[in-house]
């Protein structure tokens, strides 16, 4: 897990278990409160903490948090595609199965769980090759939007995956999300091929290749 402050230069690498699971917690709260009208909030602020907190922990992922003050205002998530993301999951199956049993009750919620887990680390039958690196998440509260710190965490994640040699990854955006989607686009990503996740919606892959130069060190 990496944490910039307000100009993107990165403080520190933490994998202190106080710092990590205090990150997760504000990164589960960021995701519910600003990705709501996806289905993973449905599943509640634990499960995305477990969630975030796997990814946090595991080497072929990202975890970016920004920090003003002290306090987590924006992240990202992203991980290299070398290995299937439910195994990142998997690493901590107890964890994440007690997070997820207030779900299990619901028999639509078990519907979605069961769909993403199939659309989780495959290419969702696409006729189209695509990059098996992927940024997952990102959000930024509202009271820092339109100051760059999207922009920040967005290029914090390509200079990441460069480093990884990643050369270009995909996005999957809910066709609902328009700020989300134009924002992609003004990154440079560019729209691949549209599916249909969970019923009733439709979701946007987008394509975006690393620039060259990031990979590169000094």
């Amino acid at each position: 897990m990496l944490l910039s402050d307000a100009q993107g230069i990165f403080l520190r690498a933490t994998k202190d278990h106080t710092d990590l699971c205090r990150v997760c917690a504000a990164v589960a709260n960021l995701h519910a409160a600003n990705i709501n009208q996806g289905f993973l909030p449905s599943l509640g602020t634990r499960f995305l903490y477990e969630l975030y907190r796997c990814i946090g922990e595991h080497p072929e992922c990202f975890l970016i948090a920004e920090e003003h003050d002290g306090e987590v205002m924006g992240f990202i998530a992203g991980t290299t595609g070398k290995r299937p993301l439910r195994s990142v999951l998997l690493r901590h199956p107890f964890r994440v199965f007690t997070a997820l049993l207030p779900s299990l009750t619901n028999r639509h919620r078990i519907a979605g769980i069961l769909a993403v887990a199939r659309h989780v680390g495959t290419d969702h039958q696409s006729t189209k090759i695509l990059p098996r690196a992927e940024l997952l998440s990102m959000a930024v509260d509202v009271k820092l939007r339109g100051q760059g710190c999207a922009e920040r965490l967005f290029k914090a994640l390509e200079v990441q995956l460069g480093r990884a040699n990643v050369s270009a990854f995909r996005i999957v955006a809910g066709s609902s999300l328009t700020a989300a989607c134009r924002f992609y686009g003004k990154m440079g990503a560019t729209e691949v091929e549209r599916f249909q996740l969970h019923k009733g919606g439709v979701s946007i892959v987008f394509q975006k290749v690393v620039p060259t130069y990031i990979g590169v060190q000094a």
